[in-house]
């Protein structure tokens, strides 16, 4: 055998084993996004979470800003009976590390997590916001979208 062909076979083997340990770990531990049930029951809260890291370009800013004020203005009421709660986190900050693992983040963006009691349950993630980076109005239609969607999902 070849030199060449030991290599493709060994870089072959080595992609395939990985393929494989991901999906042996999407079956051991599925995201809790995947869940079909309601994410809010009785007793359970939405938290609106822009999720950023330590370096944060001009994009980065101004979805935030154009994210929380969707959440601030679109949802007053929810917000001031606690059944909404905005948050904002670094997840690069020493102690935030977990979040992104616990919500498959790769880069900043809005998380939406049911608590109850002080514990995340299921979530969404809108990563599509970012589609709409300079437009404003689709920003924060889109974050209303979905926020109102798991919160009309709750009533019924």
């Amino acid at each position: 055998m070849t030199r060449k062909t030991v290599l493709t076979v060994a870089l072959g083997l080595f992609v395939l084993a990985g393929v494989a340990a991901v999906a042996l770990r999407c079956l051991q531990n599925p995201p809790a996004q995947a869940e079909t049930a309601s994410p809010l029951g009785p007793g359970t809260k939405l938290v609106a979470c822009y999720f950023s890291g330590n370096n944060r370009c001009p994009a980065c800013d101004s979805i935030e800003t154009s994210v929380r004020e969707a959440v601030e203005t679109g949802f007053p009421e929810e917000l001031k009976s606690g059944r909404l709660e905005w948050q904002s986190i670094n997840y690069e900050q020493p102690g935030n590390e977990h979040f992104a693992t616990d919500f498959e983040l790769v880069a900043p963006g809005l998380v939406l997590v049911a608590v109850r009691d002080g514990r995340p349950g299921t979530w969404k993630s809108l990563p599509e916001v970012w589609k709409h980076v300079g437009d404003k109005p689709a920003t924060v239609d889109c974050v209303r979208r979905g926020v109102r969607e798991l919160l009309d999902a709750a009533r019924n």
